[in-house]
């Protein structure tokens, strides 16, 4: 998945969502961007709850790694309404 810059320009943000949910259409036509945020949330939502899971200390490391390096590239709530804004 793409990472976003530290200050995205609202169209660069616009033209990456388009793109994304673009790739989301090749799989199911019928998509929308509700949809692709719902995968997105799901994703997320996966990762922690297995990050959680994790039974031994290394594994523990690497989840609280990788789960800190996801919440770390999320874009802003303020960011996404923008963008939504956009796209609508």
């Amino acid at each position: 998945m793409k990472t976003l810059p530290d200050n995205p320009h609202l169209d660069h943000l616009r033209q990456q969502a388009k793109e994304l949910l673009a790739g989301l259409r090749d799989v199911d036509p019928a998509a929308t961007l509700a949809d692709a945020a719902t995968g997105l949330g799901n994703y997320i939502y996966e990762q922690v709850e297995a990050a959680l899971a994790a039974g031994t200390t290394e594994e523990q490391r690497y989840a609280d790694r990788s789960v800190r390096h996801l919440l770390a590239h999320l874009p802003t709530r303020t960011t996404l309404e923008r963008l939504l804004d956009a796209v609508a």
